[in-house]
């Protein structure tokens, strides 16, 4: 079989490979590919990977290729209690001052009911990891090229005026898609063609790195991954990265020189880009350095946001599902944040616990990390699903399941040999 699940010419499949290879292939589409189409209105954004990939995913399920972990469906159902009892309470006791949605909590129930889908023996995860790097690299030769030809007056960064027609389908209205260098450039930072911002652009690549050489020991794509990140101009995929590289030194020794390595392609990447462009990557410093409006409008408000929540006696079980929506832009407050706004100190601590037992593998600890530093320093993905679906198909579907006994057949403990007949 090569990298993208397909059949060899000798037309041998390893058992579980083609429910794993469409459920890949389903999940990258949509969340990469696909990601700027879905319905968008003043209310509420429908993503299109919400309408797909639920339905893949019942697929599997039921073609017996994943199963439903029993200890994380316990745990979510624990989860969904104390997220149900501050919405007892915001029904209860309404706040005219506070948005309350009901959309919200279901967009929970639909989300992270994937989180529960383990995948059984007989599920190839190999496969979900080698087509995640096949569209990884095309993402990032196709945001390089974007950056590039842009020089050459060619602009291909909003879909709305490539495509017609798309501007009806097209959720490119609610996120900063064509983003500007600094105020008044005329350069753009790419967005990796397919994706909604740069900042989204370089967190995929992030886990590109990760996966590419953590997971499958290749180091070949590595300078073509960091040079994409670079032409995002985007901080998010770098810093995960970086605390990712980081972690992995200091708890394993044996990762020391991996780490390094990684450090110094980054390095001698970055000092050649910024020899070729010196202009560019002086706003690159400046936005590192903190000189930055999007930086202070993530992080800022988060920090006002929090000074009034915690002044509020009902920070214990939050306001109701969808009260951060109607404090801050969504995407401006982080997901640590909107759940206590939304579920309280309670609420926070239940769903970490089972987003940390769902997502962590012991064996391969530099993807949950890697998504998890995602999730948390990435802005509002509590409720966006391009990034919670590729989260688990990297940290779940991507990785192989601990051996059980039930799914092995019972042997002896010892084996009795045949009476020996004297002649």
């Amino acid at each position: 079989m090569n990298a993208i699940g397909w059949p060899t010419s000798s037309g041998l499949r390893r058992p579980g490979s083609s429910s794993a290879s469409l459920l890949s292939h389903t999940i990258c589409i949509s969340c990469i590919i696909l990601q700027r189409f879905g319905i968008a209105s003043s209310h509420f954004l429908l993503f299109g990977s919400l309408l797909i990939v639920p339905p893949a995913l019942a697929w599997v399920v039921l073609s017996g290729k994943t199963r439903i972990s029993p200890l994380l469906a316990i745990i979510y159902g624990l989860m969904l209690c104390c997220l149900l009892c501050s919405v007892l309470g915001a029904l209860l006791f309404p706040d005219v001052g506070m948005r309350f949605s009901i959309l919200s909590i279901a967009e929970v129930l639909v989300l992270y009911t994937a989180f529960i889908i383990s995948p059984a023996e007989n599920f190839d995860t190999s496969t979900c990891l080698d087509i995640f790097i096949l569209y990884a690299r095309i993402c990032a030769v196709a945001g390089l090229l974007q950056f590039a030809l842009q020089f050459a007056h060619i602009s291909l960064f909003s879909f709305s005026k490539i495509i017609p027609g798309s501007k009806f389908i097209s959720m490119e209205s609610g996120f900063h898609t064509v983003a500007q260098l600094k105020f008044g450039s005329s350069i753009l930072r790419s967005n990796g063609f397919f994706l909604l911002e740069p900042s989204l652009f370089s967190q995929i690549m992030a886990m590109a790195v990760v996966v590419d050489y953590f997971a499958r020991n290749k180091v070949f794509f590595i300078p073509v991954y960091i040079l994409a990140m670079l032409s995002a101009f985007a901080g998010t995929g770098v810093l995960a990265l970086a605390l990712t590289l980081f972690i992995m030194g200091l708890a394993s020794p044996t990762q020391i020189h991996r780490t390094f390595l990684i450090g110094i392609i980054g390095l001698v990447v970055t000092l050649g880009c910024a020899l070729a462009f010196p202009d560019q990557f002086a706003t690159l410093a400046a936005r590192a350095s903190g000189n930055d409006p999007s930086a202070h409008l993530r992080y800022g408000v988060q920090l006002q946001a929090l000074q009034a929540l915690m002044s509020d006696p009902r920070v214990l079980f939050g306001f109701g599902p969808g009260a951060a929506d109607g404090y801050a832009p969504p995407g401006v407050m982080g997901p640590a944040l909107k759940l206590m706004f939304d579920y309280g100190v309670v609420g926070t601590i239940a769903f970490t616990a089972f987003l940390l037992a769902a997502v962590w593998r012991f064996k391969q600890p530099a993807i949950p990390i890697v998504c998890l530093a995602i999730f948390i320093f990435g802005g509002g993905y509590v409720l966006f699903p391009p990034v919670l679906f590729l989260i688990a198909l990297l940290c779940i579907w991507g990785q192989r399941p601990p051996m059980r006994s039930a799914y092995r057949p019972a042997r002896p403990r010892f084996e009795r040999r045949p009476p020996v007949l004297a002649p």
